[in-house]
């Protein structure tokens, strides 16, 4: 029962620092050397205290990337699975989130800001630089160029 109470004040102090996954406190678990048996009980302990909930990780999750670093679906789906968490919740909460309508205007606002950049540069150097700054921040080549076709043209 001590290895118990022992990972259990670990996870919480690191639950302290940021919110993590029930992966990601399993992995450090295992790193910090507590045994297979005793790591889903301390788990289980965690989930019942509502300490663990990925749906509730991945929304925060999401939502501070909108917000203070945007990317596209791409790189949060990817991110989100790196986490370990299920691809029916990352689904979900993408659809919810982050629709094409606003995954499109945060493209644009992140054009807008490479384009301020990118002043002197000639348009074929702007587009190639603008497109791969885009899939970089993990946009789909389709929207890309929807946003580049129609807000690069007009400049």
């Amino acid at each position: 029962m001590e290895e118990i109470e022992k990972g259990i004040h670990y996870s919480l102090r690191l639950l302290t620092v940021r919110p993590r996954s029930e992966k990601e406190i399993e992995e450090r678990l295992k790193r910090k050397g507590f045994s297979s048996q005793v790591i889903p009980k301390i788990i289980d302990k965690l989930k019942e205290w509502d300490y663990l909930d990925d749906e509730k990780f991945a929304q925060a999750w999401i939502e501070e990337r909108i917000l203070h670093h945007p990317k596209g679906r791409i790189a949060l789906s990817r991110e989100l699975r790196e986490k370990g968490i299920s691809s029916q919740i990352i689904d979900k909460l993408l659809n919810h989130y982050l629709p094409h309508d606003k995954e499109k205007e945060i493209a644009k606002k992140l054009l807008i800001k490479k384009l301020a950049k990118e002043k002197y540069t000639p348009i074929e150097k702007k587009k190639r630089r603008v497109f791969e700054y885009l899939a970089r921040r993990g946009f789909s080549f389709s929207l890309i160029q929807e946003i580049l076709n129609k807000d690069l043209e007009g400049e």
